[in-house]
Parts: C-alpha cells; structure tokens; sequence
C-alpha cells in the first residue's frame, strides 16, 4: 500500500492516477473538506482518510501492509498572515508523520520547496544558499533541516524533493499561488494581455527569473524515487535552466497568435519577501542516477497549452 497526502492538490491530482496505475492499493490523505478532490483525483480507486486521522492511526500502528508515504499536503499561499497555522501544517504535522512512519520502517518521501533558498547566490552550494524570505520557504526549511538530522541514519527510505516553479493540468486548485505559466495562460486566453511585474529590487521590468518545471517531470522524479528504496537524501526538482518572466511571455504569445504585455507597478507588500530568480542544481539528482530528459519551458509550454485546449481538458501528448 502507498498513501499519498495532498492528493486533491495541483500536483497530487497528476500523481495519484499515476500511482493508481502502478497496481496495489492506494490511500488518499486530505483535509476533510478536501476529501472529495482526492477521491476524484483517483477515479475513485482509492481509499480517502483525513489528514488528522491518518497521522493519529499511523501512530498507533495501524496500516500494517503501508510500504511508502508521499507527503505533497502543505498550506502553499507565500502570503499567508497566519504564521502559527502555516508551520502547523508544513513543519510540524509534516516533521511528526516522517518519524512515526520511520520508527515503522515506512518509507517517507516528501515535498519541499525552492522557497528555501530565497535569492541567495544560485553557485553557493545548496546548504549554503538556504535564506527563505517568508514564513512558507521557513517551514520547509524547518522541516528539511529536520530531514537531515534523520538521513544520517534513516532505518528506511528518506527523500526530500524541492520542487521549482511546477506548471501543467489543474493547476487552477493553486488558486493565486499558481505558477506564472498559469496565471500568464489564462490572463491571455481571457483578453489578450499579459501581466508582469515592473522594475524593482534590482531588476529590470520583467527580467524576474524562474526555473519552470512541467508537473510531468516532478512526477516523473517522484516515481523515479518511489522505485529505487535505496536512495535517500535531498534533491532539487527542476529543468536546470532559469528564464524570465519576459521569456515566458514571448513563448505564450508566439503560440497563441499575439497580445500585449503590460507592466505593473512591483507591489510594496512583496519588497524583500520575493525571490529574484531561481535555479535548480541538478547534480544530486543526477548524481543518484536519475537520467531522464527534462522538458524545455518550450516543450513544457506544448504540452500544457494541448491540454488546455482540449474539450476534455486532458490533451494526449507525445
């Protein structure tokens, strides 16, 4: 048996059908109002329990025949005013069900985030680059540095992944927090514009940077992960290559024809709190020998726009 948390979220509902289709028996963790989501996200064919009480059973030692755990459950809003309630969630429910499936000898993969590292230096070493500016990037941090202190000696698999900036299929459950290729996409498709942050903390109109990875691929290194129990450790999961805001928009407005861009004014609530650019390193990953190629922003951006403009919302791409 797997279980999978956040399984009604973005990258839970791109997930779990893979996962589904890997045979076993699944079990889907989310908030209870969110139940129905995972439920839908896979196709019915999997077990749903509420978050509270999945931790509250593993811990009294049920689920006898759980092999693994893939925690992507997380409060993802960078804005949040509710700090108590955001470390609640990402640090701590998160940092108790990590060591009550090891105590079990359950193997334990979960979600990070690029958020860590804030705007330190791309080229320091990934320890050393590790400055979140809000309280989201800190709880993960909190919840990584207590992952390290277990990989030095985990009685089973333990994996961290920290994801860069995720695009693909449902992303619309992000609501605000969603990627730039959502937002940019849908501002788009409704009236022919584009969005984009101008001028500020250092950076020209536009030149904010992002490293995008497609859903597909971070599903992809999360199988990947999920099959080789002797890997653990922490990995970023990106594409390898940072490209700005402006890049993006050029790329959505080739495929759909034209449009304009608009700059805003850079919002004052976001002075100091917002990463500049970001990159993935890849070497750990590949170090550990995860070779797959990743999908090009271009690439990427195909394949995402083929689903969106699919009557069934789901475009069958090579």
């Amino acid at each position: 048996m797997l279980a999978l948390t956040g399984a009604g979220g973005f990258i839970g509902r791109n997930l779990a059908p893979l996962l589904a289709a890997r045979g076993g028996d699944l079990l889907a963790v989310e908030l209870p109002e969110r139940l129905d989501a995972a439920a839908a996200a896979t196709a019915q064919r999997a077990d749903c329990i509420a978050a509270g009480a999945f931790l509250a059973r593993l811990g009294a030692g049920h689920f006898d025949h759980l092999e693994a755990i893939v925690h992507l459950g997380a409060r993802t809003d960078t804005t949040d005013p509710d700090d108590a309630g955001v470390l609640d969630g990402n640090y701590r429910y998160a940092a108790a069900l990590m060591d009550a499936a090891l105590a079990r000898g359950i193997r334990f993969l979960y979600a990070s985030s690029a958020a860590v590292y804030g705007n330190a230096p791309a080229d320091l070493p990934a320890a050393a680059r590790e400055a979140p500016l809000n309280v989201y990037g800190f709880s993960k941090w909190l919840l990584d540095r207590h992952a390290r202190r277990r990989l030095a000696d985990p009685p089973a698999q333990l994996a961290g992944v920290r994801p860069f900036n995720v695009y693909g299929p449902f992303e619309a459950a992000k609501g605000r927090m969603a990627s730039m290729v959502h937002q940019l996409a849908d501002q788009l498709d409704s009236d022919g514009r584009v969005r984009l942050f101008g001028a500020g903390e250092g950076c020209a109109a536009g030149e904010q940077r992002r490293d995008f990875i497609h859903v597909d691929d971070l599903c992809a290194v999360l199988l990947w992960l999920l099959e080789r129990p002797g890997v653990s450790g922490l990995f970023d999961a990106g594409s390898g290559r940072s490209r700005s805001f402006n890049e993006l928009a050029r790329r959505l407005l080739d495929a759909r024809g034209g449009g304009h861009v608009d700059y805003l004014p850079f919002p004052d609530a976001l002075r100091g709190r917002y990463q500049i650019a970001t990159l993935a390193d890849l070497a750990p990953l590949r170090a550990a020998g995860f070779d797959r190629p990743l999908l090009s922003l271009e690439q990427g951006l195909r394949r995402y726009l083929a689903w969106r403009d699919a009557p069934t919302g789901v475009a069958a791409v090579a």
